[in-house]
């Protein structure tokens, strides 16, 4: 009998102590700031690996760590894919790329049954506006990504977010409802041009000559002059800079064959500047020259961050911010983002800060597919039940997390142990399996003798895919641009 009360009375314990740790959960997510602004933030090819507050050992972004120094730090989180479209909806919507199908730029719309993070928070009562570029397709307006913003405006640095962010948050402060702001920015992205002085703060090597902004845009606009001689170019002549010329161009492209002959002649010149250093030093070199553009960046967000304080705004504001993608610098042969799902690609900083909330550091394993259901959390609401992500501030968690490019037939799937990263490529399977506590950087391909591990993970995956939200799918035309034999790979795939 009294070992049955000891046994009863140490279940009760353990009970007890379960609970009061679910409470303490539920407790702290009272902590929430109901009617507060929220500003979410993208930095386009911000990368984890790069970051010092997440491992790295210079200090490219002092005030972001600052920053997330009072925030919530997550420490491994995850894009959905390494491509700006697709990893945007993906945080847009809650869904993973192959759900949303936000894939394919100036083709893919997105669903009308699929509502965005700003359409949400529209209905909730809310003011939204968006900051970004306005004109290009891997961010389409147009294809979706405007529903649901009141204003939209063609701001795409810090700089320019506190100019126009201004007038927006004294009408928002009088009207007395909160407002939604995105804001996007490319200031990270290739091609690296930062000044000379901060390129020396990254790199102690020999001096190199670099190509200039101008040069790679008189390259690319008499390339392309030569490509499409029957192209509007839209300005031309001596009162115009060759990159005001190519900024027409690219506004007066109509295609994604236009826009990507700009992108790839633009970018494969940029890197063909490096391809006589050995790949060690390529490597270490042109992220030197990220280092520095990412230092020049965090320059602008200190500003920034310093406006808000003096506006208030730190009070009554909850902040998210994230890398949407990383960039890689050879460290698997290849450079810049889009084509591998690696972790330098993957692995993306994903801060929040909510007022109230003491600063804390997470290694839970999160995905950029939570930002709507944490960010609806955040304001005390209830997060949808379509969706593929979770309130990373709840105590649920992801079993994996997944990245998809869909159109290539890439996969990656991510547990708290292993990273699995499958491609089908000219009709075989490639298969790579790491394990991430022993090897993060994923240079030991340990698949072929730990198959059980392989079936195990594709099995897990199998039951959540099953489970992924399903919405219409948008019937359009091919575009015509698209060759036969892409034409029929992607009939076949179930693109169109």
């Amino acid at each position: 009998m009294r070992n049955n009360v000891l046994r009863y009375l140490c279940l009760f314990i353990v009970v007890a102590a379960i609970a009061g740790f679910i409470f303490s959960t539920q407790k702290d997510r009272r902590i929430t700031c109901k009617n507060c602004n929220v500003i979410f933030i993208s930095l386009d090819q911000v990368r984890a690996k790069s970051l010092p507050c997440l491992g790295y050992t210079k200090n490219t972004m002092p005030n972001l760590c600052r920053f997330a120094a009072k925030s919530q730090l997550f420490t491994r989180s995850y894009a959905p894919a390494s491509r700006t479209m697709d990893s945007h909806f993906s945080m847009m919507t809650s869904l993973y790329p192959s759900t949303h199908t936000m894939n394919l730029p100036y083709a893919s719309v997105l669903p009308n049954d699929i509502p965005t993070l700003a359409q949400r928070l529209k209905n909730e009562g809310y003011q939204t506006y968006f900051f970004g570029p306005t004109t290009d397709p891997h961010l389409p307006l147009t294809g979706g990504l405007e529903r649901g913003f009141d204003a939209v405006y063609e701001a795409d640095n810090p700089r320019l977010w506190t100019e126009t962010f201004d007038a927006i948050a004294t009408r928002s402060s009088q009207s007395n409802t909160p407002s939604f702001f995105f804001m996007h920015t490319y200031l990270a992205h290739e091609p690296y041009v930062p000044e000379d002085e901060h390129v020396r703060l990254f790199y102690d090597g020999p001096e190199r000559k670099r190509t200039a902004y101008e040069d790679l845009c008189k390259f690319t606009y008499l390339k392309l002059q030569s490509l499409h001689p029957e192209a509007v170019f839209g300005v031309s002549g001596d009162k115009h800079t060759y990159c005001e010329r190519l900024d027409s161009y690219h506004t007066a492209s109509q295609s994604y064959q236009e826009f990507n002959d700009i992108y790839a002649i633009f970018n494969d010149e940029y890197w063909r500047q490096f391809d006589d250093l050995p790949q060690d030093e390529r490597g270490e070199y042109t992220h030197a020259l990220y280092a520095a553009t990412l230092f020049e960046l965090d320059i602008q967000l200190g500003k920034f961050f310093e406006d808000l304080e003096k506006k208030g705004m730190m009070e009554n504001t909850i902040i998210v911010i994230v890398g949407d993608q990383g960039d890689e610098f050879f460290e698997h042969g290849s450079y810049s983002h889009g084509s591998s799902l690696y972790n330098e690609v993957l692995h993306v900083p994903f801060i929040v800060y909510v007022p109230g909330y003491s600063p804390s550091r997470s290694n839970k394993l999160v995905s950029l597919v939570d930002i709507m259901p944490t960010i609806l959390g955040a304001i005390g609401k209830k997060s949808p039940k379509k969706i593929s992500g979770i309130d990373v501030f709840s105590a649920r968690s992801h079993l994996m997390v997944i990245a998809e490019h869909v159109n290539d037939g890439a996969l990656s799937l991510r547990t708290d142990r292993h990273s699995l990263i499958v491609r089908e490529a000219d009709g075989e399977t490639e298969v790579e399996l790491y394990d991430t506590d022993a090897d993060f950087d994923e240079r030991t391909n340990i698949a072929a003798e730990n198959k059980i591990i392989v079936t195990r993970l594709l099995g897990l995956y199998k039951k959540l895919r099953s489970g992924f939200p399903t919405y219409p799918r948008i019937s359009y035309p091919l575009p015509t641009w698209i060759n036969e034999q892409d034409r029929q790979e992607l009939i076949e795939s179930g693109y169109f």
